[in-house]
């Protein structure tokens, strides 16, 4: 991935975010709203997707993973639409709850999460990852989220791909 980058959603998640993020250049812009950004890569048979989504941090509840998956599904039902007529993904959490673990990201405390969604009202999904800090400096809750869709393919890889352009990210100071 190191190879090409687009540069423009580069800038633009640093911008809004003041997050670096390696961002291959067969992912574009799919939604940029005030505190939430969907990049995503269209493929023949397969479509990976990141989204980075903030809101104020008020305490540590924010860690709680449902809260995590709440405040996911908000964003999601908001912004990111299904192929049908109001249909919209979610997290999919009827059958497999979501895993997650607290571990040190980039010298900041995270819960990760990972799990299955879907689309409500249609029939899509497929696994995704996200990291959910704490940007001190701006006193925000950050969540990193990449997902993969993938019908009658392996996904561990493509899964894999999302998560290692996830943990590119860095802090950059605003100047």
């Amino acid at each position: 991935y190191s190879k090409t980058a687009n540069i423009k959603a580069i800038e633009t998640l640093r911008e809004k975010f003041g997050i670096s993020m390696h961002i291959p250049g067969d992912y574009y812009v799919a939604v940029n709203k005030e505190n939430f950004l969907w990049l995503r890569r269209e493929a023949n048979t397969l479509s990976q997707g990141i989204l980075v989504y903030t809101y104020p941090y008020t305490d540590t509840i924010a860690f709680n993973p449902l809260k995590i998956k709440s405040v996911r599904n908000q964003f999601t039902r908001i912004y990111v639409p299904g192929p049908s007529d109001s249909s919209f993904m979610i997290l999919a959490d009827k059958d497999i709850t979501p895993v997650t673990r607290t571990l040190s990201l980039k010298n900041n405390l995270a819960k990760e999460m990972r799990g299955l969604w879907e689309v409500e009202k249609d029939f899509m999904g497929g696994p995704f990852i996200s990291y959910t800090f704490v940007d001190k400096r701006n006193n925000l809750v950050v969540t990193l989220d990449g997902y993969v869709y993938a019908p009658n393919a392996n996904k561990a890889d493509l899964l894999k791909q999302v998560q290692a352009i996830l943990l590119s990210f860095e802090f950059k100071d605003s100047n």
